[in-house]
């Protein structure tokens, strides 16, 4: 069961407003992709910032030495129990890079809900075939309420992680003394990715690891959800999420810090030979559904 607010109903009527404010700022979201790219030292991270496709928006590369980790890493929220929406749905209304080229700051919002991203990305330098690489990026999400009534707010992050490719991956999420959800172990068995809150925010209340794609059809479907608090999945194409409910107070900041590390087993390009190999195989294989 999903948490229930009482409010009084000129709150309630509010907060409608807000949000269908956000819906109709999402329905005419027409403006073109813009994609930013982190780099630091072997290692790469690429954002689109505000794609209206909730497919292929937020951070869809994470690459070190050319070998890419991830599919898709993006956020979503729900206002006063209406759908789940991607956060660009609020607006981009700002973005700043610092210090060159391994940081990012990012601000979307609409009404009185304005949301903040901080991205800093560091990198290792090359490592040897089937050496383990390193790549670490720390993010600090700032939710702000600049109105005079309190916001009922579910934040939602998705993340879809493929270690050396997709399918043989497992997760794990982890839990603090309290029950809420501080962490996620991703791992194909060489390479791993984890995820860490830090000690001095507050804890996800939700969890929800799963096989793609269930979680994200489940943010998109035009309902209102609850992750299920699965805490594993795999071995296979996993995905996990993390919610957040809260009551943003006027004035108040809730702020998520976290941090995302990478250790990555460099594999050999392909030969010549192998890509040739495949080609043909692929040719064979159109030609015979055709």
């Amino acid at each position: 069961m999903r948490r229930a607010y009482s409010f009084r109903a000129a709150v309630k009527a509010f907060f409608h407003l807000v949000i269908l404010g956000v819906v109709a700022h999402a329905l005419v979201f027409h403006s073109r992709a813009q994609v930013v790219n982190l780099i630091d030292k072997t290692s790469i991270a690429s954002i689109d910032l505000n794609n209206p496709n909730p497919a292929l928006v937020g951070m869809f590369q994470w690459s070190v030495q050319g070998q890419n980790e991830l599919r898709q890493q993006w956020f979503w929220f729900r206002v006063d129990g209406n759908p789940e929406v991607p956060l660009n749905a609020l607006g981009l209304v700002g973005v700043t890079p610092f210090l060159g080229t391994r940081g990012l700051s990012t601000v979307y919002g609409a009404g009185p809900l304005n949301v903040q991203i901080d991205y800093l990305l560091t990198g290792s330098s090359a490592v040897p075939i089937n050496g383990l690489a390193q790549s670490d990026i720390q993010e600090t999400i700032t939710l702000h309420n600049s109105g005079t009534n309190a916001i009922p707010l579910s934040f939602f992050q998705y993340s879809d992680f493929d270690l050396a490719g997709a399918g043989n991956d497992t997760i794990t999420l982890g839990k603090d003394p309290g029950g809420l959800y501080n962490s996620a172990n991703q791992s194909d068995g060489v390479s791993t990715l984890t995820e860490s809150v830090s000690v001095t925010a507050p804890s996800a209340s939700h969890g929800e690891a799963a096989l793609f794609n269930a979680t994200w059809l489940k943010l998109n479907d035009g309902n209102p959800d609850v992750l299920n608090d699965n805490a594993t999945a795999g071995p296979g194409n996993v995905t996990w999420a993390l919610e957040w409910d809260m009551l943003l107070l006027p004035n108040q900041d809730f702020i998520i810090s976290k941090d995302k590390h990478l250790q990555v087993q460099i594999i050999p390009e392909p030969s010549l030979f192998a890509l040739l190999g495949i080609g043909l195989a692929s040719f064979v294989l159109r030609r015979q559904r055709k």
